[in-house]
């Protein structure tokens, strides 16, 4: 499938929604319908067609799945704080300013954390 570089760039918490196939997903089904993941990154892409979407945001497709045991997701579930902001710290154009990013990961990271715990749990499980 086609990955391309996004009109704005996803930086932050931004909210996420599963679809129904990712609500019944044995993976991502583990977390909220509704739920803010984090982001970091600057690309879009399209699901692949032998694929399932699992996760969508107003502007993109956020996961999906391949068969029955490879997972794809465009947000970051391993990602800590200081980490994010290491990434990002020599940018000169960002969406938001630094010091705004760090206090919504002040904010956010550790129910996001929870939600990453989950998902990495409901994976194992799954592969095995």
């Amino acid at each position: 499938a086609v990955v391309r570089r996004a009109p704005v760039q996803q930086l932050g918490f931004l909210p996420v929604s599963l679809t129904a196939a990712g609500i019944a997903d044995p993976v991502l089904g583990v977390l909220p319908p509704r739920f803010d993941a984090l982001f970091g990154n600057s690309y879009v892409f399209d699901v692949p067609t032998t694929g399932v979407e699992l996760a969508t945001t107003p502007r993109a497709s956020q996961a999906f799945r391949l068969g029955e045991r490879a997972w794809a997701v465009q947000f970051h579930p391993e990602a800590r704080r200081d980490q994010v902001l290491e990434w990002f710290k020599d940018e000169t154009s960002l969406p938001k300013p630094l010091l705004e990013l760090a206090r919504e990961l002040d904010e956010g990271i550790e129910q996001w954390h929870e939600h990453g715990r989950a998902l990495c749990n409901a994976f194992l499980r799954a592969a095995l």
